[in-house]
Parts: C-alpha cells; structure tokens; sequence
C-alpha cells in the first residue's frame, strides 16, 4: 500500500509539471472568460480528467508547491488535505511527509 502511495504522490507532482507546460503554452491564449483547462492533479492511474479553472485561481495554486487541483473525491485521504472546495474541482495541500 505505501509504495501505491508513493507511485500516486509521484504521479501528482508530474501532473502539476504536465500542467505548468500547459499553462506556458496557452499563455495569451486564455478563453474569453479568464480560465485555463488543466488536468486532475490527483495522482490516480489512469485519470486524465480535464477541469475549467479560473486563470487567477491556478496562478494562486502554482504560488504554494504543496497545492494541487483535484476533481472531486480525487483526494488522498491520508495525504491531501482540502483547503477550497470549487464546482467540480478542489483545492489540495499535500502533508509536508508526503510533500518531501
């Protein structure tokens, strides 16, 4: 169980780096309404779900490296803790033993 843990942690981080190059490339092509789509940062194999977020609300998430957007119910229970609830979406901060 704690290296499926691991592997899930792991996956997370690559998510939040998939979604940074994301972010650099779309850069002046932001929708008219302000939002960016980025991809659940949760860490599951296999999910690859695509979430609507508002430009300025990613660019508060990418400001803490222990943040990640989450669809929800993607939350690791022992390892994220929630700390914004969004339509769809939520904020996550992972626990500083996982985040190491």
């Amino acid at each position: 169980m704690e290296d499926q843990r691991g592997e899930e942690v792991r996956r997370q981080a690559l998510f939040r780096e998939v979604n940074e190059q994301i972010e650099k490339l779309s850069d002046g092509w932001e929708l008219f309404d302000g939002s960016i789509s980025v991809l659940c940062e949760c860490g599951r194999a296999g999910c690859n779900e695509a979430l609507e977020v508002s430009r300025t609300l990613y660019d508060d998430v990418r400001a803490a490296p222990s943040r990640f957007i989450l669809k929800v119910g993607h939350e690791l229970d022992d390892v994220d803790a929630v700390i914004a609830r969004h339509d769809g979406y939520v904020i996550a901060e992972r626990n500083a033993e996982a985040h190491a």
